[in-house]
């Protein structure tokens, strides 16, 4: 099993989601984690702490994040 354990994806797709996209795991890191062979992952949640988002209501409404 190959585990990518250090991945900002979520940082990709918060960014891409509030500029209006949508498909972005499919768009963007599907094929590259198939071609890699990589079939799971751990995935951590970094924000500033001095953003312009209260991150965590973004996220929640935002929970259809892909």
């Amino acid at each position: 099993m190959i585990l990518d354990i250090h991945a900002d994806i979520f940082t990709d797709i918060f960014n891409k989601k509030i500029s209006g996209e949508s498909n972005i795991i499919e768009k963007y890191h599907l094929d590259k984690f198939n071609k890699g062979g990589i079939n799971g992952g751990i995935f951590v949640f970094w924000t500033k702490p001095e953003s312009e988002y209260d991150n965590y209501e973004t996220f929640k409404k935002n929970d259809e994040i892909c």
